[in-house]
């Protein structure tokens, strides 16, 4: 007997009769139905084929094959980098999942301008990387730690500067020219501004402010922020 089919008192009733060889007639339950496995099949149906082939490199044994809603809900982390898509729009379906823990995200050289999808995705995630892209608006990402911004030509650092709680920010090749948004980023560990309109006076300035609002904020002095 397979106790998938039957409740306790049913499994127990046949395995009397079987014992007595006694033969009774016990009606199987059937399973309900995944209610939202028509969703999930007009989810990926409904993939562009980028999107499908970027989903399918996620896993490192059959690319070729299609991977289920639920492995996909497995992924913490999402390297998306050079792939072919526009948007974030399919991630919209897995981030309404309490089980997707995305905690990682790659979209390098990609042509993703919006990010707001992204906001779902809570505390949970803590690391973006976004170069090269058209990318200008950062603020929905108020609650990571990591952001890679090198070579994203129209980033508008007004939303990057309500990041607070970044800890490394790497902006290079950009058009930044100022480093007054900073100054109170008082969990800022690691910054790289190379190929940036940043001078040299500015740096140093930088530095000297950053220094008493990090020991006055934190009690402590930072390390060697600028790379």
């Amino acid at each position: 007997i397979n106790p998938i089919y039957y409740n306790v008192g049913s499994l127990f009733l046949q395995q009397l009769a079987d014992e007595f060889e006694i033969e009774v007639e016990i009606p199987v339950i059937e399973r309900p139905a995944d209610p939202s496995a028509d969703a999930k099949a007009t989810w990926w149906n409904n993939l562009s084929d980028a999107w499908k082939q970027a989903l399918r490199n996620q896993f490192e044994t059959n690319k070729e094959k299609e991977p289920t809603f639920e492995r996909i809900l497995t992924l913490e982390k999402l390297n998306l980098n050079g792939a072919a898509i526009t948007d974030l729009k399919p991630l919209e379906m897995l981030l309404a999942e309490k089980i997707f823990k995305l905690g990682i995200i790659r979209l390098n050289d990609t042509a993703v301008s919006d990010l707001s999808i992204l906001a779902m995705a809570g505390k949970k995630l803590f690391s973006v990387s976004i170069c090269g892209t058209p990318v200008k608006d950062v603020s929905m990402l108020k609650g990571i730690s990591f952001l890679d911004a090198d070579r994203c030509a129209d980033l508008d650092f007004a939303t990057v500067a309500k990041l607070k709680k970044l800890r490394e920010l790497s902006l290079r090749d950009t058009k930044l020219n100022d480093l007054e948004f900073l100054h109170d980023f008082t969990e800022l560990e690691q910054l790289d501004i190379n190929g940036t309109l940043v001078t040299d006076e500015q740096i140093e300035k930088f530095h000297e402010r950053f220094k008493k609002n990090r020991l006055k904020k934190t009690k402590r002095l930072p390390t060697n922020v600028i790379r």
